[in-house]
């Protein structure tokens, strides 16, 4: 074996570390949708080189495979394919509104936030917001987030995470309500 493979079984949205090898292994790879993708499990022919990046985005195996020159002769090692979840891509960033609502000020998305891969793990905001509420509907997320009361003429930032680490921070001014 020539190289070490490491794909996390998470979704992850870096494809470093994935493989380690020594600096004279030439490391190359092939997306399989199946594990039993025949004609293409195990053939090291039509493989692309390693750069750790530019794999497709979402949920497959990859298989690796090395090669290293001794002594004038390939040598060639394969490595069982394993799945991949790569996600790259941050959420979409909603449009912010304010709306009131029995007397109270909230954040709301104007339009459904959905990530489209891994999915949506987290929605946070800053100081200025004491709770998030939300629902998750056939089309996304929907969030409502009570404004603090005082938290007049500020920028206030909702966070959006999704399962891979890539995130989104749309910002909304508070105008000078009368709390």
């Amino acid at each position: 074996n020539f190289i070490d493979v490491n794909v996390p079984e998470d979704w992850t949205n870096t494809t470093d570390n994935w493989v380690s090898a020594e600096n004279d292994v030439t490391v190359s790879y092939k997306i399989l949708e199946t594990i039993d993708d025949e004609g293409l499990l195990n053939d090291y022919f039509g493989a692309t080189e390693w750069h750790n990046r530019d794999i497709p985005e979402g949920e497959g195996y990859i298989q690796f495979f090395a090669v290293k020159d001794v002594n004038g002769k390939k040598l060639y090692s394969t490595e069982e394919p394993v799945p991949y979840k790569y996600d790259n891509t941050d959420p979409e960033k909603p449009v912010l509104k304010i709306i009131k609502e029995n007397g109270r000020h909230y954040i709301q998305n104007k339009e459904p936030i959905d990530d489209g891969l891994s999915g949506i793990k987290e929605i946070k905001c800053d100081d200025a917001c004491e709770s998030i509420d939300y629902e998750e509907t056939d089309t996304g997320i929907y969030f409502k987030i009570p404004i603090t009361d005082g938290k007049a003429n500020q920028n206030i930032k909702v966070e959006i995470y999704d399962n891979a680490g890539n995130y989104a921070d749309p910002y909304i001014h508070v105008n000078n309500f009368k709390w």
